[in-house]
């Protein structure tokens, strides 16, 4: 087979930059994995400066910037492969631009949308829907992260059903499920430990979540504590609501953590929640899973096409105050439950989300525009 010049659209900010999120994450195990390591791989980091985003100006700049050394990358580097990851919103116009160029360069692309919002987008923009689709449908393959995104391709943005290929997410790494697979279940925990990592940001579900921990705290039989990772728009607003309502006993904000310590917290938790409006198939919950923590997650995006109710993880409804603080009550109050659903979890994140499985058909599919 000749030689494959990979260039990679995605998530990767220097060391010294602070800046997260489950494509950042994807990119970094896909460039060190061994599964790559034959390819001429070519970086472009397209991750957003800061969050919140810098204003349409400032966006503007830094896409015309980067998109001027993407062309510099396809007449330079030649490369005869594109993986471009996207978001929504202008990112997802960015890209589609980018898969155009592509075309006309004759460099073979797999275009990997990983924002739920997107969706939601395209339904209701009639502007961001007609570009998108213009730009996704050059594309040679249509990545999804699961059933819905798959069927979105087809019916809405008329992607070729032959073009599309379903890809799990592959952060349940060696380290992490190592983590998972050496848990003690038998020791019974006094104070249960519940963790959140995600941006903190309205549509993650995070008012609901302190609203729940508020309520749960007030029951004297229920010794627990919240430990979010993150940061974002509403980091202000939860710290006032923490102060509001006395809850520094029960709820830590941490912001974002270097990996060895987001490891350490899930390795010492017993619950992850993850209460979004929306989602692709997110990165966290994966490695929540696989660390053998009992997972909370809203039927949104992928989430319930892939994890099965009270097997795997317990799903609730979006933005349903009710359903997340019983949710949240039945782990606290049935260890047993928590044990079931851990070790469920722990399997099935090895099953599906290795780093070594994914990737290896991420590999295939590369291999097969070429």
């Amino acid at each position: 087979m000749k030689d494959i010049r990979l260039l990679v659209v995605g998530g990767f900010p220097s060391d010294d930059e602070k800046i997260f999120g489950g494509i950042v994450r994807s990119c970094r195990i896909l460039e060190k994995s061994s599964i790559f390591e034959d390819l001429d791989l070519i970086k472009l980091d397209s991750t957003q400066i800061s969050n919140p985003a810098p204003n349409f100006l400032i966006r503007l700049i830094f896409a015309l910037r980067r998109f001027m050394r993407f062309l510099g990358i396809i007449f330079i580097d030649k490369p005869n492969v594109a993986l471009i990851f996207c978001s929504d919103g202008f990112s997802a116009i960015e890209k589609s631009l980018m898969l155009v160029f592509c075309k006309i360069f004759r460099c073979k692309t797999l275009i990997f949308p990983r924002a739920g919002n997107l969706i939601e987008q395209f339904q209701s923009n009639k502007f961001l829907s007609t570009f998108v689709s213009y730009g996704f449908q050059r594309s040679n393959l249509f990545l999804c992260q699961g059933e819905v995104w798959k069927q979105f391709a087809i019916n809405q943005i008329k992607i070729p059903k032959e073009k599309t290929r379903i890809i799990k997410n592959w952060t349940a790494t060696k380290k992490l499920l190592e983590a998972g697979k050496g848990r003690s279940f038998s020791k019974k925990s006094k104070k249960k430990e519940i963790i959140f990592i995600g941006w903190l940001e309205k549509s993650k579900g995070v008012f609901e979540l302190l609203e729940s921990i508020r309520l749960l705290s007030q029951n004297k039989n229920n010794n627990l504590h919240l430990s979010m990772i993150g940061d974002g728009n509403a980091f202000r607003e939860a710290k006032d609501f923490l102060k509001k309502h006395s809850l520094e006993k029960y709820i830590s904000l941490l912001g974002w953590k270097k990996d060895e310590e987001i490891l350490d917290l899930l390795a010492k938790s017993d619950i992850f929640v993850l209460p979004s409006w929306a989602e692709g198939f997110p990165n966290s919950v994966i490695e929540g899973m696989a660390t053998g923590n009992a997972v909370i997650a809203t039927k949104v995006g992928a989430i319930p096409d892939i994890l099965i109710h009270n097997q795997s993880c317990l799903l609730v409804n979006p933005k349903d105050q009710d359903e997340l603080n019983n949710a949240l009550e039945l782990l606290i109050s049935d260890e047993n439950l928590i044990k079931k659903l851990a070790e469920n979890a722990v399997t099935f994140a090895d099953s599906n989300f290795s780093e070594h499985k994914s990737l290896s058909r991420l590999r295939s599919c590369i291999e097969e525009i070429i």
